[in-house]
């Protein structure tokens, strides 16, 4: 059975009594427990970071306000389900608080009413996770360092979304220091070192406080800060996380820093694809190379295995097809050089435009990546008939 997380503002003492007693013989985690809220603006900051399953409110402290109460949290980007308990059975607050939008109205006593609405709601989510299978992982891997394997990671993780009726994870697994925070402007007190040393116990209440929400269907897991990276490393359950979030999103990206080092080696066994990123000069093809030799020495897939030609400009020394055959590996991209406007969009504090080169070519790999269909090209059509 899936566990799910849970607020709980319950200010009346019967309420209260039976809301603890039914939540405790159930797989629930209870982030907050409080008898009632001050400012409800700060409150409702407080639900979108702990993005909890279920929110079970006293009718007592809402009666005035259930209305814009509700609305406010089915704007939330992951809004929580709502269980309204009061101690009367009254049938006018029962159609005020359904239409209002809770899930469910519990009246005194809340025990058995209250357990049947969580079960229901424990039940779903086991059946959604059960019924959508394992989703896809891409891990993109620099040749050395500044290849842009971290920028290739976050505008693709912002385009993932929109190709996907899914959540996306990006995942920055750079453990010697990554920028995926700097760039998405992430600020998380946790970090893939918490996923890790946690591993055992990670479920979904417990992995929403670690990662950090966007409003487009996108989560963050950042890397470790500067004093995190002082403390041992477990990075022989970087599989254990790979297994854990293939089934709560639906594709993860995953920011493997520069190198091959041991944290690569043990996240490449579960990933789907493994892309190297890499420019056309000698030294970054050269650990390229390097890179592609010990894992197939390892027995690692070829098939799985794949190359981004990054900053590619029209004036080169070599060509995109001699670098496959060199390498001995297919090439899943070749983006051209956006040096310039990236400096430009990173002074402003932002990424690349959705309409940018880069990101119109990103989501073209992408597609392909994720197994979904080419978008096709609309015919332009010139005068006296003629079309191309």
């Amino acid at each position: 059975m899936s566990s799910i997380s849970a607020i709980l503002v319950v200010s009346e003492a019967t309420l209260a009594a039976g809301t603890k007693r039914c939540v405790a013989e159930l797989p629930i985690r209870v982030l907050v427990d409080e008898p009632s809220f001050g400012d409800w603006n700060e409150f409702c900051t407080r639900v979108e970071s702990f993005s909890p399953d279920v929110l079970i409110l006293d009718y007592g402290i809402l009666r005035d306000s259930i209305e814009d109460t509700m609305s406010r949290i089915q704007k939330m980007p992951r809004p929580p389900a709502v269980i309204v308990v009061h101690t009367e059975p009254d049938a006018d607050t029962i159609l005020r608080v359904m239409r209002s939008g809770a899930v469910e109205y519990c009246y005194s006593p809340v025990d058995k009413p209250l357990q049947a609405a969580l079960e229901k709601i424990i039940r779903q989510k086991s059946d959604s996770n059960l019924s959508r299978g394992p989703g896809k992982t891409f891990g993109f891997l620099s040749a050395k360092g500044g290849c842009g394997a971290s920028t290739i990671c976050c505008h693709a993780a912002m385009i993932l979304p929109q190709l996907l009726s899914d959540r996306v994870l990006l995942a920055d697994f750079d453990l010697s220091g990554g920028t995926v925070d700097f760039l998405l402007k992430c600020k998380s007190p946790y970090s893939v070192l918490q996923a890790m040393q946690n591993s055992h116990r990670l479920d979904d209440s417990y992995w929403k406080a670690l990662v950090w929400n966007t409003p487009t269907k996108l989560d963050v897991l950042t890397g470790p800060t500067p004093a995190m990276q002082r403390q041992p490393m477990p990075v022989d359950r970087l599989p254990s996380v790979l297994q854990f979030v293939k089934f709560v999103y639906g594709a993860t990206i995953v920011d493997l820093g520069r190198f091959l080092t041991p944290s690569v080696m043990a996240a490449a066994v579960e990933l789907d694809r493994l892309l190297i990123v890499t420019t056309l000069d000698v030294l970054a093809l050269h650990h390229a190379s390097k890179i592609v030799e010990s894992l197939l020495e390892v027995g690692y897939p070829r098939e799985r295995l794949g190359l981004i030609l990054n900053r590619v400009s029209s004036q080169r020394d070599i060509e995109p097809e001699d670098v496959q055959t060199m390498l001995g590996i297919s090439i899943a991209g070749v983006i051209e050089d956006e040096s310039s406007a990236l400096q430009e969009a990173y002074r402003e504090g932002k990424l690349l435009d959705p309409q940018s080169r880069l990101s119109q070519k990103l989501s073209r790999i992408l597609r392909e990546l994720a197994g979904l269909p080419k978008v096709q090209q609309k015919k332009k059509f010139l005068f006296f008939g003629a079309n191309s």
